[in-house]
């Protein structure tokens, strides 16, 4: 079963990510910087004033409802940004190709900018604001009312498959270490390190946390 489950997932993994992807997402990146004359380049001061220098000028400070400061939006971009993949991905990259893999990660990396800069702008001016005054935004919201209503179908689909890698993205390959670790060093039984790290997790969400304040006890 986990052998067939394995394979359909390397079979989706082969067509899904190759080097086809990579060909693609440095080409759009070239096409938006050379549209956008070279943002990178044009705005590179504005663009360290209003996030190194505002970020911390302005750490303790939240501007305007509904928003959060400069510095809280930075940390949040490089905590989604910056992981184990960046770290890992750089040492084998130069393991397999030498330091000369350093200068074409900086080249994707310099073209990687822009198309951060349109999924921030898109997200920026197709969020929406609940009843609540908070605002929601994402791929699925410019999807949807971005592209056009009857492009929601791709946005739910986005939202699924977010979901599922969210999974193995964010959870499994973490406390996988956390467990085996433990595991190592206290001989502690990866099912109960498991309990215990999902107990965490649970009591540390404040929405859960203010579920679990409710239950009767």
């Amino acid at each position: 079963m986990l052998d067939s489950l394995e394979q359909i997932l390397a079979f989706i993994n082969s067509w899904l990510w190759g080097r086809w992807l990579v060909f693609v997402l440095l080409a759009l990146g070239i096409l938006y910087t050379v549209t956008n004359g070279f943002i990178q380049i044009r705005h590179f001061k504005f663009i360290m004033k209003r996030t190194l220098v505002d970020a911390f000028k302005t750490r303790k400070v939240d501007k305007g409802s509904g928003s959060i400061s400069t510095f809280k939006a930075m940390m949040v971009t490089l905590a989604g940004n910056v992981g184990g993949g960046n770290v890992v991905g750089v040492a084998t990259a130069i393991v397999s190709g030498g330091m000369g893999a350093v200068f074409w990660m900086w080249v994707a990396a310099f073209f990687g900018m822009i198309t951060k800069y349109a999924e921030i702008l898109l997200a920026m001016k197709y969020r929406i604001k609940d009843e609540n005054g908070v605002y929601h935004g994402g791929p699925m919201y410019y999807i949807e009312n971005g592209i056009g209503k009857n492009w929601k179908w791709l946005a739910v689909i986005f939202c699924l498959l977010g979901g599922f890698a969210s999974f193995g993205i964010g959870n499994i390959a973490q406390s996988s270490e956390i467990s085996g670790a433990l595991s190592d060093l206290f001989h502690l039984s990866p099912l109960v390190s498991g309990i215990l790290i999902a107990v965490v997790v649970a009591l540390s969400a404040p929405e859960i946390s203010l579920l679990w304040a409710m239950l009767p006890m």
